[in-house]
């Protein structure tokens, strides 16, 4: 997605907010939601959910999101032609499925890792039951968050979300 927004909007500052969102100047103009069947270490299936906010104006929004929302129109000042851009998303798919086939995820978690907005940052992470706070200190293989808390301890967090 990162690539795609660049590609087709190369002034822009796009970054990933750890695991799934996609962000032109801190605000979010794309989700991404998978889920996934493993066998051992083999992933048996993946589904992916994509919105992109394409030609939305942010200013209908509810209040509450407004502020931390963008559509790739309000970037570019033009509207979006949906079909190109889809079309600029599935080639850029299509290469990182042709890397995950041949077992070369390496080069898209370093492409991950390069986009990240919060590596280095002190952030709250709502796991589900608690929220965990430290120093975002790395992205580990598998793509887990790993997380210095405040009392000097290290978390592996593979699933949930970064509080703004």
């Amino acid at each position: 997605m990162t690539k795609t927004i660049i590609k087709l909007f190369p002034q822009t500052n796009v970054q990933i907010k750890w695991p799934n969102d996609v962000l032109i100047d801190n605000r979010k103009v794309c989700g991404i939601l998978t889920e996934m069947s493993t066998v051992a270490n083999t992933i048996k299936w993946v589904i992916v959910g994509i919105g992109i906010n394409a030609n939305n104006d942010s200013t209908h929004l509810p209040e509450e999101i407004r502020e931390n929302t963008l559509s790739l129109k309000e970037v570019s000042g033009q509207s979006i032609i949906r079909a190109n851009f889809i079309r600029n998303l599935c080639i850029e798919l299509e290469g990182y499925y042709e890397l995950l086939k041949k077992g070369d995820s390496a080069l898209i978690l370093k492409e991950w890792k390069s986009y990240n907005n919060i590596l280095g940052k002190r952030i709250d992470v709502n796991i589900g039951d608690k929220i965990i706070t430290g120093k975002a200190i790395a992205l580990s293989e598998k793509g887990a968050l790993i997380l210095k808390t405040d009392t000097g301890e290290i978390e592996e967090i593979i699933s949930g979300s970064v509080l703004p």
